[in-house]
């Protein structure tokens, strides 16, 4: 009896022998494959900070880079603002002087056509005394050198206007020309003021009233030359 007790004692011993190996391998193989898992770990943690760390270092890359072109945006703009506040400046101070130019230039205009307008008027009393100077005048030998008085008077005076107007403006009576030049510009002032440069217009401009001061101190010579043609002397009786 003992006997068999002990032999099922061995078999238990046995088994329970080759149960501890078997369990024994198995955890072996456990703590291996536990190890494994810690290295894939250890592995995959260090490529996650090495990536983390690249990925910060991309970024801040592009922060600088973002930076400065910022920088530079700012710049360029901050240049462009100060060029076109200069050539805002530069047209603003165009216009007036442009604008001063040409309401000198209408004033001078102006000015010219009164005096061409009080030359015509001189011109026009001169023919009507002229003509009042032919009836008074009894002797017939004096009537050819006032003829050519007046025929000379109206050369000059045809020159006058020719000189003032440019060579463009056919001659007209002087009451004629007193109606409409009261109403409107002298012809062709227009068309070549919007068509010269404005420092050839002053130039014409100067030296039209250089010329019209020349033809003044003329004709006033020939208005008082006149002027003793009107009333002559009256033969004794």
């Amino acid at each position: 009896m003992t006997q068999q007790q002990n032999q099922e004692l061995g078999v238990q011993l046995g088994t329970l022998s080759h149960s501890e190996s078997e369990m024994l391998g198995t955890n072996q193989r456990l703590r291996e494959t536990l190890e494994r898992l810690r290295e894939d770990v250890r592995g995959a943690r260090a490529q996650a900070e090495r990536s983390q760390q690249e990925a910060e270092r991309l970024v801040e890359e592009r922060r600088v880079e973002w930076l400065e072109e910022k920088h530079k945006l700012q710049e360029r703009d901050a240049e462009l603002q100060h060029k076109y506040s200069q050539v805002k400046e530069k047209l603003q101070r165009a216009a007036a002087a442009q604008k001063k130019r040409r309401a000198q230039t209408e004033h001078r205009d102006t000015r010219l056509q009164e005096k061409l307008q009080l030359k015509e008027a001189r011109i026009q009393e001169l023919e009507l005394g002229a003509a009042a100077a032919n009836k008074r005048s009894s002797s017939s030998e004096e009537q050819p050198p006032l003829s050519r008085r007046m025929k000379e008077l109206q050369r000059r005076h045809n020159e006058f206007r020719r000189l003032l107007l440019g060579g463009h403006a056919p001659y007209s009576a002087g009451h004629a020309f007193l109606t409409s030049t009261s109403t409107r510009p002298l012809p062709g002032s227009e068309g070549q003021q919007a068509n010269i440069p404005e420092e050839q217009h002053q130039r014409e401009l100067a030296l039209l009233r250089r010329r019209l001061e020349d033809l003044e101190s003329a004709q006033q010579q020939q208005l008082q030359d006149l002027g003793s043609l009107r009333d002559p002397p009256q033969p004794d009786l």
